[in-house]
C-alpha cells in the first residue's frame, strides 16, 4: 500500500516549511510568479509586491501576520535591503530572505545582507525550501 504524498516533502526528500504568510517583493513578474508558486506549494499564503509602494501597502495592512519577507536585492528605484529595513519596523517578527542574481552585494547593501539570509538566483524549489526554513528559524 502506498502512502499519500506529503506536499511539504518534495521528491528530493528536503522537508519544506509548513505554513505562514510570506511577502514576496520582486520587480520581475515571471520571477515573482514562480517564487510565489513555489511558496504556495510549500503551504504558505503569499502576498506579492512588484514595487516598494505595494510592499508598504501589504505591510501596513497585514504586517503583524507576515512570517517571512522574501525580497529581491536590486529593483528599479529602490534597494531591497533598505526597503526591508524600513518595512521591518511594521513586521517585527518576520524573517528575512534576500534573493539576487548578482553574486556580490554593493557596499551599501553588504552590511544589511550580512545580518540576514541570502539565496542566489536562479534557485530550485529545494533551494528555496532550505533557505526559507533557515530564515524562519532565525
Amino acid at each position: 500500500m502506498t502512502q499519500p504524498h506529503d506536499p511539504r516533502v518534495p521528491e528530493s526528500g528536503v522537508e519544506r516549511p509548513a505554513a505562514g504568510t510570506v511577502l514576496v517583493i520582486e520587480d520581475e513578474p515571471q520571477v515573482r510568479r514562480v517564487t510565489s508558486m513555489m511558496l504556495r506549494r510549500m503551504g504558505f499564503d503569499v502576498l506579492e509586491a512588484a514595487t516598494a509602494d505595494e510592499a508598504t501597502g501589504h505591510i501596513e495592512s497585514r504586517g503583524l501576520e507576515i512570517d517571512l519577507i522574501v525580497s529581491d536585492v536590486v529593483m528599479p528605484g529602490v534597494r531591497g535591503p533598505s526597503l526591508v529595513e524600513r518595512l521591518r519596523a511594521r513586521a517585527p517578527r518576520a524573517g528575512i530572505l534576500f534573493v539576487s542574481g548578482y553574486p556580490e552585494p554593493s557596499a551599501p547593501d553588504a552590511a544589511i545582507l550580512a545580518r540576514h539570509h541570502f539565496l542566489p538566483k536562479p534557485f530550485t524549489p529545494d533551494d528555496l525550501a532550505r533557505a526559507v526554513r533557515r530564515a524562519l528559524a532565525g
